[in-house]
């Protein structure tokens, strides 16, 4: 009797842990969902130790949102979940996902896209060839000198800049 409640005591708490891994899997975004999640409202920035968060619309009530070792600061007051719900509204969810990534994963959130999408579109322009170098003027020669003592023997004394 005994070991039979042990067993069930074993399946419940195995069952419940099942549970609970799959709840937080669900409710955890990876960093790409969350990259779209974010980008429609805000430019997405890395910093040294997380990211910073800049919205696009000029209409917004906050300037900058920083993540940074798991705490969110806006505008420089670190929030509770709470006062980011009140403060953010709908984006706060997503913002608390956000403390939940590794800095790798943070850097990998404000990096480029992909590069597997920048590798599906190759670029149509060609970068412009460089300007040839201007040939560099020809040093006086032979020829020049003897027309210069021409030029003297006859009176006929012309600057050079003339020529």
């Amino acid at each position: 009797m005994r070991k039979q409640i042990v067993c069930a005591l074993a399946i419940v708490t195995v069952a419940l842990m099942a549970r609970t891994a799959y709840i937080v899997h669900a409710q955890t975004a990876t960093a790409a969902e969350l990259r779209t999640q974010l980008s429609k409202s805000y430019d997405i920035v890395a910093l040294a130790q997380g990211v910073a968060l800049v919205p696009k619309a000029a209409s917004s009530r906050v300037r900058m949102i920083q993540v940074i070792n798991g705490a969110v600061t806006v505008d420089g007051d670190t929030l509770t979940a709470a006062q980011l719900r009140d403060r953010l509204g709908a984006d706060a969810a997503t913002i608390v996902q956000l403390t939940y990534l590794s800095a790798a994963e943070q850097r990998q959130l404000a990096g480029p896209e992909s590069p597997a999408g920048a590798a599906a579109t190759p670029a149509t322009t060609a970068p412009p060839a460089p300007a040839p170098a201007p040939e560099p003027a020809p040093a006086p020669g032979r020829a020049t000198w003897l027309l210069l003592a021409v030029e003297r023997r006859s009176g006929h004394m012309r600057s050079c800049a003339a020529r």
